[in-house]
């Protein structure tokens, strides 16, 4: 276990760089938000001073609008929890191009750069030594996406409290939490897709697995277009069964399977309806929750599992030249 620890310290610090550029990029485009929300605000708040038909009354903690204020009162959860479902995207997005980047070249680079042997001749297991690449590469990338969600988070919520009142702190984490999860689990697999075709490929890895899965993702498509020309083609017959498309099997999002009528959830719909009871909202949440945790999210896992697997066999088997 001592040998395992010393490896995960070296292969982060030889990655660290690279990972923590994420934190850079975000920390970038949350300045670029914040002193281009800033510039809005005082762009607007002069055009409202200057005009004199127009009096508003901007006081702190205080709902500014009396339409807004009515709309909050009554769909004030909602849309804590519809705009905290949305605070994992640019994490999220960064995190997938970091993780798959990492992934696809984690088993070739060693023998791009002539040290495989080196390695090989240590006296540790090859199942350890990939298994750290594998941790460091998927697992770090997706810790530093979950501080930064977690950053955002704080930061969006603040900033939301300093305008209106009543904002539901529970109810955003959820909101946050239940996308989190959403895209951990797709980003493991595509991560775990990644690792297998640095495995099978040595070269150019990344492109031929990138034409490899968008030939999947055209197939299925064109799948999909053979069932709904059918009644055209074979008279008299007819289907509502299609294929999945290839970004809903990795990233099958319940949240946008869920819906709001009469208490029932299964599409949440920001669009809702105005007879809109609280009840109805956590009818939805705990839906969600039951499908991120059901069998769609057991069968990426245990699909990760078999491509680690497979992937770092073809590695160990592979021969150095």
């Amino acid at each position: 276990m001592r040998k395992f620890m010393a490896m995960l310290k070296k292969d982060w610090v030889l990655s660290r760089k690279i990972l923590l550029l994420q934190v850079w990029i975000v920390m970038g485009i949350w300045a670029l938000t914040l002193v281009g929300g800033f510039a809005m605000y005082t762009i607007i708040k002069h055009q409202i001073a200057d005009d004199e038909t127009v009096t508003v009354t901007i006081a702190e903690g205080e709902v500014f609008n009396s339409e807004f204020q009515e709309i909050w009162t009554t769909l004030g959860d909602l849309i804590v929890y519809g705009a905290n479902l949305y605070q994992v995207i640019l994490p999220g997005m960064l995190a997938l191009v970091f993780a798959v980047a990492i992934l696809i070249g984690a088993l070739n680079t060693d023998m791009r750069k002539n040290c495989e042997i080196f390695y090989r001749a240590q006296p540790v297991s090859l199942w350890w030594r990939a298994l750290s690449k594998f941790i460091i590469g998927l697992f770090v990338t997706l810790g530093i996406m979950l501080g930064l969600t977690l950053a955002q988070f704080v930061l969006s919520n603040l900033i939301m409290t300093f305008y209106v009142d009543g904002v539901s702190w529970g109810l955003a984490f959820t909101g946050t939490m239940q996308y989190y999860f959403c895209m951990f689990f797709g980003i493991v697999l595509s991560g775990s897709l990644a690792w297998f075709f640095s495995a099978v490929f040595r070269d150019f890895a990344f492109f031929k697995a990138a034409g490899i899965v968008l030939g999947i993702g055209l197939l299925l498509i064109m799948i999909n277009i053979a069932l709904v020309a059918a009644p055209f083609i074979f008279n008299g017959w007819d289907t509502d069964f299609r294929v999945p498309t290839l970004d809903k099997l990795i990233f099958g999002f319940p949240i946008a399977n869920t819906t709001l009528t009469d208490g029932f959830a299964g599409n949440i719909q920001m669009e809702c309806p105005t007879d809109f009871e609280p009840e109805m909202l956590d009818v939805a949440i705990s839906h969600v929750w039951k499908l991120i945790w059901g069998w769609d999210t057991l069968v990426k896992v245990v699909v990760s599992i078999g491509l680690f697997f497979a992937g770092t066999w073809i590695y160990i088997r592979k021969e150095v030249l």
